[in-house]
This record gives C-alpha cells, sequence and structure tokens, in this order.
C-alpha cells in the first residue's frame, strides 16, 4: 500500500477506531467499578447479605437496580484513602 493511500485510511478510520476505544475504556471503568453484592461479599470477606445490610444503611457505597445490590468499588477505594 502506498504511504498516501495508508494515511488516507488512517485518516478515515481514525474517528470510528477512536470511539470504539472510548467505549472499551467505559465498558472497563465500569466493569471494574460496580460489584454485585456476592462479588463484593468474596472481595471484603463477609456474607453477601452483609454486604447488602451495608449498602442499604449507608456504610458501603451501592445502589440497588431491579432487586440486585452493586457497590461502587471506586466510591470504596476514595473512602478508604480518606481514612489512610
Amino acid at each position: 500500500m502506498s504511504e498516501p493511500l495508508s494515511e488516507a485510511l488512517l485518516s478515515a478510520l481514525a474517528p470510528a477506531l477512536r470511539e470504539l476505544v472510548r467505549a472499551e475504556v467505559k465498558k472497563a471503568d465500569f466493569e471494574w467499578r460496580w460489584r454485585t453484592a456476592e462479588q463484593a461479599a468474596e472481595l471484603l470477606d463477609i456474607t453477601p447479605e452483609a454486604v447488602r445490610a451495608r449498602v442499604r444503611r449507608g456504610s458501603l457505597p451501592g445502589k440497588t437496580l431491579a432487586g440486585r445490590v452493586f457497590v461502587d468499588l471506586r466510591e470504596l477505594d476514595r473512602r478508604l484513602e480518606s481514612v489512610r
């Protein structure tokens, strides 16, 4: 492939590639950030019921969506850092 053609192809594909990368980064951030009660329980070495109770009380950052409890690991990390 000639150099001008390569550059033209790269220029044409760059916006789409940029959007794909942004979408993957956003997806990875979401997947890292939110954990189910079961996953968080395993990480914190407590029961899923304890996780749900702590989210309800507000001692663990999280949300309930469609009856499922999710813990916000990013906010938990911020809280832990502020204690140190």
